[in-house]
């Protein structure tokens, strides 16, 4: 990333007021790309048509998503981008596996 392009986020969760908040705050700080999506399969058309964005913040608890499968998954389709894991339901030890993968 050069210091004049933006940062490219996709916030992948099924809530849309979590989506929606997380946008606003991140776009109002500047230099944030955001884009949204609301299940696995959107992730993964978003990921297609837009290319790797820089960091995927990626719900555990929304349709599609079948566990550490559909983590590999979106790593997969998003490098080199990160992934990040972004609930508040995933229990610690999913969590700990995730981080190996």
């Amino acid at each position: 990333m050069t210091q004049t392009s933006k940062i490219r986020i996709l916030i992948a969760d099924d809530h849309q007021l979590v989506r929606d908040l997380v946008a606003i705050h991140l776009a109002g700080l500047g230099k944030v790309e955001c884009h949204t999506a609301e299940s696995l399969p959107d992730v993964l058309a978003r990921i297609e048509a837009h290319g790797a964005f820089d960091i995927v913040l990626l719900d555990l608890d929304m349709p599609g998503m079948a566990g550490l499968a559909s983590v590999a998954s979106v790593i997969e389709a998003n490098a080199p981008g990160r992934v990040v894991i972004f609930s508040g339901t995933a229990p610690r030890d999913l969590v700990v596996r995730a981080m190996d993968i």
